[in-house]
This record gives structure tokens, sequence and C-alpha cells, in this order.
């Protein structure tokens, strides 16, 4: 470990003022070299990389155990340069206190947090050699307003012209007012304040919550409950993340004032880290209910991943119950996601999940609902993905006196058994969960119903890491996936002309990505009915403060007629979760009834 020196009092002013003096105590460069803002300069990494730089000095605005951020209060009037950076201590350095005045001798670096194959880009600062005290609280440079009147994100773009796709390219433009990237790089390490913030994604167990800019227009768009919806052409790169206390219980939709913090860098996103409490106050959105119910000829069908519930979480199994029977309506058929064997995440004990199953049931029982019967098929241990030990599943829970379960072999016409798993032997499905096909008996008319979740988006790079565009992780097993899966409703349509089909679950992607981009391409005229509602209002779950659509009810052109839909926000936008995905609703009408 390098040695660096801490000066206080006259020695350290010795050393600032009096050229001579520098080579004495070090070997580094005197005062009068670069200042922080052309450290910075107009990129992502610093053209003094591995230079060895002296006299730089600002005040110390954030500390933590091996490092602080140092800003200089006189910028240079050019937004597009940062006017602070990181300094490191190492280990057995001494940081010094917020509002220090100091002055800093080290060597230019380039810190990827976590490391460089992380995906993360670098944040530029000095590895500190030396680093001396000229004055204790002193006031802090001004606060850099993120607000109409100072200056606002970019509302579309986060980068777009990345040569070779890396913006640490040397020939990549740099554009603060275009690309949401470049904006936050141009203030990174610096005091930057929020008068209003509009939460649009719910404060979270890493401590964390994201926001918007209030009062500035051009924003958007916006859901009717205040989150930000994420388009294919617009990726929000207006939402800013905050580190807050862990205390903090935020929803979608509520408002903080006198946000105020040094913008950092991690996780493949830059962050606000708050420099006091903001005040906040109650945007006042709840839990929603659904208004679609059942009845002669109308069939109600619910999707919803319920994150790896399992025998061995009782706490949740009533809050999970109290959801299902007040929020929505009790469907006639649930079609569940993410449900795990009986012991949850522990390696011992197999993949039966049947004891998961029955603990749902009864809880909802208890809640005042309806005795519901479940079907669903055991994975092979450890071959199903998601949570190791967890054996996730698709099942369904379905009313005996509304549904009736086929049971049955495929049959020499060619028709699929039910209940059967899909995928079992296809590479798309490799440690992924297999679809669950179900024929269900509604009076005298069939339906089939297949419950799918698909390969997740693991791998996908940051949303502001070193690869841009980021890749869509996952989508080649998702696409693969879904292809079988069509290939099964093809199979249906081909033996039962205007047969009624139902394929629903968490695909994990996007309604403008493939697979789910090209459907209704098949001869069963398969239709999403999220396509139904208001583009702001088609999201299931939020990802980074964007409001997103992963969960999907797809259905035959004979019951797409009459259907209805309805995304019931209970989940994705509140701190406090039963489960990180909101479920979706549909109402339909079966031929015959």
């Amino acid at each position: 470990m390098r040695e660096m020196r801490f000066l206080r009092g006259a020695s350290a002013l010795a050393c600032l003022v009096v050229p001579a003096m520098i080579s004495a105590c070090s070997n580094l460069p005197a005062p009068g070299g670069p200042r922080i803002h052309e450290i910075q300069g107009r990129a992502h990494r610093s053209l003094y990389h591995g230079k060895d730089v002296g006299g730089l000095i600002g005040i110390v605005t954030l500390t933590d155990r091996d490092y602080f951020f140092l800003q200089d209060p006189n910028p240079d009037g050019d937004d597009s340069t940062s006017e602070a950076l990181r300094v490191y201590v190492g280990k057995n350095g001494t940081v010094p206190q917020r509002g220090d005045r100091v002055s800093v001798s080290g060597k230019v670096t380039e810190y990827y947090p976590g490391g460089k194959k992380t995906g993360n880009l670098p944040m530029t600062g000095i590895e500190a050699r030396e680093v001396g005290l000229i004055a204790s609280n002193r006031p802090l440079p001004a606060y850099v307003s993120l607000s109409t009147g100072g200056r606002l994100p970019p509302g579309r773009i986060i980068d777009n012209d990345s040569v070779g796709g890396e913006p640490e390219n040397p020939q990549t433009p740099f554009d603060p007012s275009e690309d949401g990237i470049d904006f936050y790089e141009s203030l990174e390490g610096m005091l930057v304040e929020l008068r209003e913030a509009v939460v649009v994604g719910p404060s979270s167990k890493y401590s964390e919550v994201w926001v918007v800019p209030g009062g500035a227009g051009g924003f958007g768009p916006r859901t009717p409950r205040g989150g930000l919806f994420l388009a294919e052409d617009d990726w929000n790169p207006e939402r800013i993340r905050v580190r807050v206390g862990k205390s903090a219980s935020w929803n979608v939709g509520d408002v903080l004032k006198k946000v105020r913090g040094v913008l950092d860098y991690s996780y493949g996103n830059f962050v606000l880290r708050l420099l006091e409490e903001p005040v906040w106050e109650d945007g006042g959105v709840k839990p929603e209910a659904t208004s679609l119910r059942g009845g002669e000829g109308y069939l109600t069908l619910s999707s919803y991943n319920v994150l790896n519930f399992s025998a061995a979480d009782k706490a949740r199994a009533g809050k999970l119950a109290t959801q299902v029977v007040s929020n929505l309506g009790s469907p006639d058929l649930l079609a569940l996601q993410e449900m795990q064997d009986n012991n949850g995440p522990l390696k011992a004990g197999g993949a039966g999940g049947e004891e998961s199953f029955r603990l749902l049931v009864d809880a909802i029982r208890a809640a005042g609902g309806p005795v519901y019967e479940f079907i669903q098929l055991d994975p092979v241990n450890g071959k199903d993905g998601g949570q190791p030990g967890g054996n996730i599943r698709v099942g369904f829970l379905f009313k005996p006196s509304r549904l009736k379960l086929v049971q049955r072999k495929e049959t020499a016409a060619g028709l699929p058994a039910s209940p059967a798993r899909l995928g079992v032997d296809a590479p798309a499905f490799d440690s992924s969960r297999k679809s669950l096909l179900c024929e269900f008996l509604f009076g005298e008319s069939s339906l089939y119903v297949i419950n799918n979740h698909f390969s997740s988006k693991f791998g996908s790079p940051p949303m502001y890491g070193s690869r841009q565009p980021p890749a869509n992780g996952g989508s080649e097993k998702r696409v693969a996936q879904f292809a079988l899966v069509s290939s099964v409703v093809e199979r249906i349509h081909a033996r039962v002309p205007g047969a009624a089909v139902v394929v629903l679950g968490d695909f994990n992607e996007f309604p403008f990505a493939e697979p789910l981009k090209s459907v209704g391409n098949g001869k069963a005229g398969l239709e999403n009915l999220l396509g139904r509602l208001p583009p702001e209002e088609r999201y299931t779950y939020n990802f980074q403060g964007n409001s997103q659509a992963l969960d999907h009810v797809l259905v035959s052109a004979p019951l797409a007629k009459e259907a209805e839909v309805d995304v019931v926000h209970i989940n994705s936008e509140f701190a406090s979760q039963v489960s990180d995905h909101d479920p979706v609703v549909v109402r339909l009408r079966l031929a015959g009834q």
C-alpha cells in the first residue's frame, strides 16, 4: 500500500503556497497545474488518466471510509465539465471532514465501481498521495439545481451516438443536452439539488428511490398514478436514483422537497447521495381493486407472479390471500408464477410443491375467499432456474364450481396432453421454468390455458453502463420459448377450429420487443389484451423508476371479441410490496355459454 500524507496547519500551507518547498514535501508537480474541470473534461474518461497532478484545491462535500468528494467552488462556466471528483486515500489514509478546504496531489485514475467486468462506467478521480488541510468549516459550493430555471436532464435519450457502442471511446461525441448518460457525467461528483421531486420508483430494500424533477414540463410519458412509462422510443433519462435512509417508505406519486446531495455512480447508474433528509409529502396513491367479475357465461382469469412464494413463507400467505379476495375479486382461474417448492430456497427436500399451493389455498379460504383446487407439476430438482433451491414453477388455482380440469394423455388426433409441461426436452427451456398447459371445461366449452414464465433478462448490461445501447439479455431464449408455445397453440387451433386459447404469464418482455411484437401473426390470431388499455396504463412492473409491462394475457380470436382487461396496481408502485409484479385480470365470454 502506497503512503498517503494528510498535512494540517502551517506545514500544509507551506507546501501549498511556497513552490520551492513542494519538492521537499513530495515529488509531485507544483500547484498551478490543471484544475478539476480540466481533469474531468468533456468526456467519460479523463485525458489526464495515469498522470500525476498537484495542488488541486477544493471543498470536501461528502466523505466515506477511504475516499471523499472534492469540488472546486469556482466553476469555469462550462456546464459540460464537472467541477468535482472522487479522491481515494486508501484504507490507511486519513479522510478529511465535510467543509474542509484542502489541497490534493496524486495520480488521476478512472475507477470502475465493482470492477470493469461489471459493465459500469468509470469515475474520474485521484489516488491521493498527499492531502493538505487549508481551512475547516468552509461553506459548501453552490448546488446545481435540476429544475426549471436551472439545468434539466434530457427527457428521452440515454445514448444514441457512442462510437462502437462505447461511451468512453475518444471518438464518441459528448452531448449533455441530448444524451442522459453525458448529462449526468457532466455533474459527476458535484453537489446537486432538486427543489421538488416526484417519486417514480418506490423506495427499495437497498434504501433507494427513483425520482424526476417536479414542476418541469416535457418529461414522460407519465402514468395516471404519477409514474414514468417506458416506451420503445423513450427510456426516460430524466429518472434520478436517490440513496435514502433505511427508514424511508416512499411510493410512486409522493413528492420530496429539498433533495440535496452528491452525484455518485454505482451498480450501473448515477445516484444522488443525500446530505440531508428531504421533506416528504404523501402523493395519496392507493392499491387498486378490479371491478371485473365472472357470471353466467363469463369467466374471470388472472395472471400473477407471486415472487418466490413457498410453504415456508407463512407470513406472506395471508397478504397474498387478501389481495386475491379483495383486489382481484377471487377470479375463477388464477395462473401463478414463481411458486416454489415446499421448503423454499433450502437445498434439501426435493422439488415437491404441493404444500406451497395448499398453504395459499387455505389462506384464501381463511380470508373469506372461495375454496380453490390447484394443479401444478413438479420440476426436476434444480433444473428450472430461479432462486437456488427454490425450484420455481407455474401452476393454477381454479374454482371447481366453475371449472373442471380435463386430464388426459395426448390424443390420437394430436391434441396435447392435459395437464402437460411444455418444453421439457427443448434447449430453449434449459435451466428455465417450463410452461404448463391445461384444458378446462367451463360448462360444455373447452378452454385451453398455457401458463408461462419465460427466461429472465439476466445478463442485460446496465442502462447507464459502458455498452450502449445495452443488450436485451435472454431475448433469444424468450423468442425460442414463445415459438415452442406458439406451435402448441397452432396445433390446438388446427385440431379444434375456433378453440378458446389463453396464453398468459410473466413473459419477461416488453410488448414492443420480440416475441410479443409479432403476436397475432399465427393462424390462431392471438391478441395481447394489454393493447386495449391506454398506453400509459400498460404496466405491471417497476424497474429503476420505469413502469413497464412484463406480464401479458394473449387470447385467441373467439375470446377477444368481448374480452375485458385490467392491470390491478397493488405492488409495483409501493415501498411495501407483497410481490414485485402487478397482476392482470381479464373477463372472457366463451362461445356457447
